[in-house]
């Protein structure tokens, strides 16, 4: 049932798109985080943490839809 909901996407609460969605925001995060590294003035970097902090809490939100169906499958 956990495979099926999460895994394969059907079935569950969860689709491909949600884990796909997922998977895009970490690339994204993990690009941002290596080119905060070359930004050169404070409002360069503040702008970089701002997309940072939004993408974080993008993946908090659906880690926490994941973690709530695995709690209640198990």
């Amino acid at each position: 049932m956990i495979r099926k909901a999460i895994l394969d996407g059907g079935g569950g609460q969860h689709s491909k798109l949600d884990i796909e969605r997922l998977d895009t925001l970490v690339k994204v995060l993990s690009e941002k985080l290596a080119k905060a590294n070359d930004l050169s003035t404070e409002e360069e970097k503040a702008e970089s943490q701002k997309e940072v902090d939004s993408i974080v809490e993008e993946i908090d939100q659906l880690e926490n839809l994941y973690k709530g169906v695995f709690e209640h499958s198990a």
